[in-house]
Formats: structure tokens, sequence, C-alpha cells
């Protein structure tokens, strides 16, 4: 179904999959308020592991949400993962239309990068798969046996990246994110919890 897509589709279902990572756990608290959207309460469930009783649905949500739409983030970048990813992974060409209809793609990923993980949600992995995203789009073609067009969309690819408003302090940011979280803080804080 994937390969079936327009280049131009699969770029504009990159940015919205790429736009919701952006959004607040919080609008889903505001959608369980509207009687249209209220359904979603009974997919949202949080069991104390304390009393190993389901908690009051108030405290239930503020409990479960932030979890929940950190693993609704990761499976739509999961999703431009796959897309990313189809017949053995796009063309340098196709990457560049992706990137050429909607540059913004690369400023908002480098955001999701470089954010940091909800304390109640740590394992959350939402930034690596940007990262991953990101690396898929952008990646150089620096083959020998590769032919020169490859190489000059590649080239593009990576200057409109650097073109950005965003770029430079974007990579500087999430590489600073990275150095900054290591294993033994993450371990530290579910000691905490």
């Amino acid at each position: 179904m994937v390969e079936d897509l327009d280049i131009f589709d699969v770029s504009d279902l990159m940015l919205a999959a790429i736009e919701y990572n952006l959004r607040d756990y919080r609008h889903v608290l505001r959608e369980l308020e509207d009687p249209e959207t209220s359904y979603m309460k009974d997919i949202i469930t949080y069991v104390d592991p304390a009393t190993r009783k389901a908690a009051l649905f108030r405290d239930a949500l503020e409990k479960s949400v932030p979890t929940w739409f950190s693993n609704s983030q990761e499976i739509t970048l999961s999703a431009c993962i796959l897309v990313t990813c189809r017949r053995g992974g796009l063309k340098r060409r196709d990457c560049l239309e992706i990137l050429t209809r909607n540059p913004s793609i690369m400023d908002k990923l480098l955001t999701i990068v470089s954010s940091t993980r909800i304390s109640s949600y740590l394992k959350d992995t939402s930034n690596s798969l940007a990262a991953t995203v990101l690396c898929h789009l952008t990646k150089m073609n620096m083959s020998l046996d590769g032919n020169r067009d490859e190489l000059d969309t590649s080239i593009k690819c990576n200057q409109l990246l650097y073109s950005q408003p965003y770029a430079v302090k974007g990579l500087v940011r999430a590489w600073n994110s990275v150095i900054s979280e290591s294993p033994r803080k993450i371990a530290r804080s579910f000691t905490e919890q």
C-alpha cells in the first residue's frame, strides 16, 4: 500500500505525523472532555501497581495519558520510518522531493530529537525514531559504485537541511541532548519513582 502512494502524499503524511509528535499530551485530556471524542475514555486505563485496582478516572487519566500519548507518538514516527524504508529505502530523488515539498520537516524532526522524555515514560523512543527518520531523509550516498546523480541529490538534501532556520542550532541541541542523557541517569530516575 505504501508503495502506491504519490511522493507528495508521502511528504504530506510524514509532515502530519511529525506535527502530531510536537503536540502536548494535554490535548488528549481536553479531547476526553469533548462529547464527540469521549469514547477514548474506554481505551485509556490505569491500574495502580500498589493496590492492583483501577484508579479513579481523573487520577487514571493524569497518570496514563502521558504514557499512552508517548506510545502513539512512537507509532507515528515508526510509520515514517516504514515509509522511508519502503522498497529498500527511498531513492535520493524521492527524499529531495519530500524535503522540497515540506522543508519544515527537518526543523520539526530536530525539535523532536532534542526533546526531553516525560518523567512518567522514560522509555520513550520518539527522539531516536525522529533521528532515524532524519538520517534516512538526509543520508549521503557515498558509494563508489553509485552514480553521480545520486551523490548530487544527496548533497542537495543536506544543503536543504542546513538552509533551514533551526538546523545548526537544532543539531547542536540534539547532540547536547544525547550526551547529557546517560543510562545511569535514566536508571536513577526509575528508582526515584
